[in-house]
């Protein structure tokens, strides 16, 4: 490995547009070796045996793995430059919470996160932002590139711009495609699946191992997941009307209970 050799790691957070960087951005900076979320198990045999240098490893990563994979990497290179993307606690729930239904979750957004009783699917510690800014700072030599997922979708180019200025490369903006990996499903679509979770109809089977009749199993649910959701558009809106996927009240309550954490997070140089 060359001395001047420069390791970049981008530790993404589910629903904070990694796969976005991973399709858009990073297979197309000149003179920087792309690690893929594939190959992120072997990244050290990687470096290893090849010569280059830079190189950008990147993987998503959940919240609670981050802080103990920020320590892990920091062992094997301490150098290392950490780039991280955050978004605001009350739209990354929001998202979390609309995968969820889509993969059949039944309840609602208060039972996903209470933030009054802390008794939800998850719990109010597992959004704090700014504690993973502090651990990447007191475990690499070199201060983290911290990104906000609200630039990416007020002005994508400043976002890509400040990126590509951390990572020491030059690419045209105008070269790279700045359209969403993903579309959201729409809100009809998701209160109609959370109905018929609820009501135990077509109930999707666990699938927690990876055995080969798993593998079908998991198709199954794909198939089942997909079908539900189309046939959703075709019921006509006004049904739905007085219907909240997400109150806005929720949304309220979980933003000022996180306030204090984001305002570090956004001031954070």
């Amino acid at each position: 490995m060359p001395k001047k050799t420069e390791i970049f790691f981008h530790l993404g957070l589910e629903r904070t547009a990694t796969t976005f960087l991973q399709k858009r951005i990073f297979p197309y900076l000149p003179d920087i070796y792309h690690i893929k979320r594939r190959e992120y198990d072997n990244y050290e045999k990687i470096i290893s045996e090849t010569d280059k240098n830079k190189y950008l490893i990147s993987n998503e990563i959940s919240n609670n793995k981050l802080e103990a994979e920020i320590k892990n990497i920091s062992k094997r290179f301490p150098d290392a430059k950490v780039i991280l993307v955050l978004r605001r606690q009350d739209k990354w729930i929001a998202s979390q919470y609309k995968r969820a239904v889509k993969k059949g979750y039944q309840h609602g957004i208060n039972n996903f996160l209470d933030v009054d009783n802390d008794k939800g699917e998850w719990k109010t510690k597992h959004l704090l932002l700014y504690p993973f800014i502090q651990t990447i700072e007191n475990n690499f030599h070199n201060s983290p590139l911290i990104l906000f997922h609200h630039q990416l979708e007020y002005d994508a180019g400043e976002f890509v711009s400040s990126l590509l200025d951390f990572l020491g490369t030059e690419v045209s903006v105008k070269d790279l495609t700045l359209k969403p990996t993903h579309v959201s499903y729409s809100t009809k679509q998701l209160i109609i699946r959370r109905w018929i979770s609820s009501r135990g109809i077509f109930r999707e089977p666990n699938t927690a191992s990876k055995s080969g009749v798993n593998f079908f199993l998991r198709l199954y649910k794909k198939f089942i997941r997909y079908i539900i959701l189309n046939i959703a558009l075709l019921i006509p809106g006004k049904l739905l009307k007085n219907k909240k996927f997400i109150p806005d009240a929720e949304l309220s309550k979980i933003r000022k209970y996180f306030e204090e954490d984001w305002k570090k997070c956004l001031q954070y140089k």
